[in-house]
């Protein structure tokens, strides 16, 4: 299993976690549900498991933003020039007229 990780200031998801007790939660309520045969039971293990899903997700959520946040504070210079592209004559014509107004 992939995750995400903070390191020193920076996110990286290339390394391997083990599960948060969440997402054991998730993957024991999820193999519940598949299994039960009582629908009142099921509805039971359903809505525990919608609500650690929501978890997850809200925990995702403020890990993307914490990423973000991180990130946005980075110092440098962009490391990629503005692409030139060069325009076609009806085009140059256009911003010479334009200029010349």
């Amino acid at each position: 299993m992939y995750g995400i990780e903070h390191s020193d200031g920076l996110w990286h998801g290339i390394r391997t976690v083990a599960l948060s007790r969440l997402q054991e939660r998730i993957s024991l309520l999820s193999s519940k549900a598949v299994t039960v045969d009582d629908p009142e039971e099921f509805n039971l293990v359903f809505a525990e498991l919608r609500n650690a899903l929501r978890g997850q997700l809200s925990h995702l959520r403020e890990m993307v933003n914490e990423a973000k946040q991180t990130i946005s504070q980075l110092p440098g210079e962009p490391r990629a020039e503005k692409r030139r592209v060069e325009r076609r004559k009806s085009e140059r014509r256009k911003s010479e007229r334009r200029a010349s107004n």
